[in-house]
């Protein structure tokens, strides 16, 4: 019996493997940051194989000097809620705790990551900006690398299920006369279903079989599972070719992944990352003289488009249509739905609210209660006062956190910076109705070391944009805290807890919060 690999994979540039030593970028499979993940939460366990893997390669990272760890595209991978579109819970949740790891490993610190105790329980402060636009790539992600590649993949079942003995020159072409026809250009799912076609034995069966997943029966499953590891390989080459742009400073790209067939397929990229080239070496190939002409049709094509990237919902609205030629259920079939969160303000919430928005500043915080529903009612008051004010809404927050410091700077050494930062952002999102990226950042604080310390920024700044909406109106600060009271008292009483639903993508600038006028009440 073999013992079990005490290793990662790990791809390097070089057709034969070989990894700098040094200015590299680590970019991490789906699978280790999920590891990750898990130890920053849970724990680091000796006796699981792959926490001994992530401790490995933790500890050859706190080795070197120049070593950058891209988490991103992983956590994207596996940040989905109905197995294809990413979920900015999960989005966060991942990026945030595996980054949180492994910058452990490029500064010197007292912390041990790996004593049982889950990391979380140590660390005081996060990036939540960051993050926040880590919701905005992942989707561009999806919608310009990931479901092109789907749409090559089900082109390619359509093609196998209409004529299943016709020849695989004519089956590969069908598939790339029709991405070219919409979309002008060849996603890499093109010339991978090329190996999987004409590749040799091992070769076929792993990207074919474990990569490409042809032959499972699941098919919409499987080929969106496909159409992510292959979307991860296209991002891989990007990075590949951008870093071979600029060879003297670029870090290098290396693939590191628990999966031997991910690890087989990725050898299987060119080394300075072009998706149009692969190294065609005859020994992968059962049938070399069709995978070359293929080849350079792929390559003849490429040259003569003009690439365009059609708008997200034709995109859907293309993988649908073959979806339902090769007979997956309706419910099953992708969707352009957005996940949004819907939540009724409630007038208890924010009268008590108002109360703690008129004591000192210094009191606040002794009223602040374990209470999502709080937290929400201060976001959704906030949203009301800048939907009265002139002008963009983080042009008066930032105003109002200027007229705040330094209590809403102070409060925390660690992460002072990252925490107004938060509050801001969050508030705008709130007040803009953009429910990606508040959801973002609410979903954010569950992970958040000290959340108490953004609720409490959020309700200081919220006291000072009633100051602000005071003196514009100029009255009183009692006299602007008694006109919302009048308003908000006209609210029904809601003990609704706030839920996710999906609803038909909108236009921009529409959104789901109710609002309230304070001169209507």
């Amino acid at each position: 019996m073999t013992s079990p690999r005490e290793y990662f994979h790990i791809v390097g540039q070089a057709f034969d493997g070989a990894v700098p030593l040094d200015n590299v970028e680590l970019v991490l499979d789906t699978n280790v940051v999920g590891l990750a993940d898990s130890i920053a939460r849970k724990g680091y366990d000796e006796a699981k194989v792959q926490h001994r893997r992530v401790r490995a390669l933790w500890t050859w990272i706190a080795g070197r000097t120049h070593v950058d760890v891209n988490v991103y595209l992983g956590a994207v991978e596996g940040a989905n809620f109905d197995g294809f579109a990413p979920s900015p819970y999960n989005l966060l949740k991942r990026v945030t705790c595996a980054s949180v790891l492994f910058e452990l490993a490029k500064h010197s610190t007292e912390i041990d990551p790996f004593d049982g105790t889950p990391v979380l329980e140590k660390i005081r402060s996060a990036d939540f900006p960051t993050l926040s636009e880590a919701v905005d790539e992942a989707r561009e992600h999806y919608g310009s690398v990931v479901l092109p590649n789907y749409i090559a993949i089900l082109s390619w079942h359509l093609s196998k299920a209409r004529r299943p003995d016709a020849d695989s020159s004519v089956r590969l072409q069908e598939v790339l006369d029709q991405v070219i026809a919409l979309m002008d250009f060849v996603p890499l799912a093109c010339t991978m279903l090329s190996f999987a076609e004409w590749g040799s034995p091992t070769v076929a069966n792993v990207v074919g079989n474990r990569v490409l997943k042809l032959r499972n029966r699941e098919l919409a499953r499987s080929a969106r599972s496909g159409a992510w590891d292959v979307g991860f390989l296209s991002a891989l080459s990007r990075l590949r070719a951008e870093a071979a742009h600029d060879e003297s400073t670029a870090s290098l790209p290396v693939l590191v992944t628990d999966d031997d067939a991910f690890a087989a397929a990725a050898r299987l990229l060119p080394a300075r990352g072009n998706t149009g080239w692969f190294q065609l070496d005859v020994a992968h190939y059962s049938d070399a003289e069709s995978a070359l002409r293929f080849a350079d049709e792929v390559t003849r094509r490429r040259k003569s488009a003009s690439p365009r990237l059609p708008r997200w919902e034709e995109l859907v609205e293309v993988a649908r249509i073959l979806e339902g030629e090769l007979g997956v259920e309706e419910d099953l079939r992708l969707h352009d739905d957005e996940l949004v969160l819907t939540l009724e303000p409630d007038r208890v919430r924010m009268e008590s609210v108002l109360n703690i928005l008129a004591m000192p500043r210094g009191k606040m915080i002794d009223h602040i209660e374990d209470d999502p529903l709080q937290f929400y009612a201060v976001l959704t008051l906030s949203a009301f006062v800048l939907k009265e004010m002139d002008g963009a809404p983080e042009v008066h927050l930032y105003e109002a956190l200027r007229r705040a410091a330094p209590e809403a700077v102070a409060p925390g050494a660690d992460g002072a910076a990252a925490h107004p930062l938060a509050a801001v952002a969050i508030m705008a999102a709130w007040a803009a109705g953009d429910n990606t990226r508040t959801m973002a950042h609410l979903e954010s604080l569950e992970i958040n070391f000290y959340p108490v310390l953004v609720k409490l920024i959020v309700l200081i700044l919220s006291a000072e944009l009633i100051e602000l909406s005071a003196l514009a109106r100029d009255v009183t600060r009692d006299d602007e805290l008694a006109r919302w009271r009048a308003a908000v008292s006209a609210l029904p009483i809601s003990n609704s807890e706030p839920h996710l639903e999906y609803r038909r993508r909108r236009s921009s600038g529409e959104h789901a919060h109710r609002t309230v006028d304070a001169d209507d009440s």
